[in-house]
């Protein structure tokens, strides 16, 4: 019982540990892979049990897939914020805020159309706006109404709509990069 307690306690550790460490809840952001181990009880009281832990990454490789060593969907898109806000009525709306600084992207989705009403943060809504926002081709040369037709189609949003504000910032050129 007494092992259990601190394999138990140990865990914890761990876990709080990981979650602290970062100091943030981008969606890919760590690029490390989490090991488990299993404790099957077969143990003697002589042995102890060794847990093996990822070692920390260089920081410049933070943005990269581990299996590719290609940086993240959010590290090619040419905008660092956005933010939507489509009304369809009193009651329904569509919004979306994203935002990438230094490598680590955020986002949370609001949604009340269709009389439910749904609402994503952190990785949840990552996943769901990777589609979205990497097919979303926006530059500072674009009209507004040129903005709204990209953000109507790229989210596939009806065009009824009785109010769309939209805000968007660019990344001014390729050399500026968010290391």
């Amino acid at each position: 019982m007494n092992r259990l307690t601190v394999f138990l306690l140990l865990i914890g550790v761990l876990f709080i540990g990981g979650c602290a460490g970062g100091g943030s809840s981008g969606y890919g952001t760590g690029g490390e892979e989490e090991q488990t181990t299993e404790n099957s009880g077969d143990m003697s009281d002589g042995e102890e049990q060794q847990q093996s832990t990822p070692e920390p990454q260089d920081e410049t490789k933070q943005n990269e897939d581990p299996v590719e060593g290609k940086k993240t969907w959010y590290d090619q898109l040419n905008f660092r914020e956005l933010s939507i806000s489509v009304a369809y009525g009193e009651q329904e709306r569509y919004e979306v805020e994203y935002a990438y600084n230094q490598g680590n992207a955020s986002a949370e989705i609001k949604d009340t159309r269709d009389d439910e009403s749904r609402e994503l943060e952190g990785e949840q809504a990552l996943k769901e706006l990777e589609v979205m926002l990497s097919g979303l081709d926006v530059d500072s040369s674009m009209s507004e109404e040129e903005v709204a037709n990209e953000i109507l189609e790229a989210f596939e949003l009806d065009d009824d709509y009785e109010e769309l504000e939209v805000e968007v910032e660019i990344k001014d050129s390729p050399s500026e990069t968010e290391d």
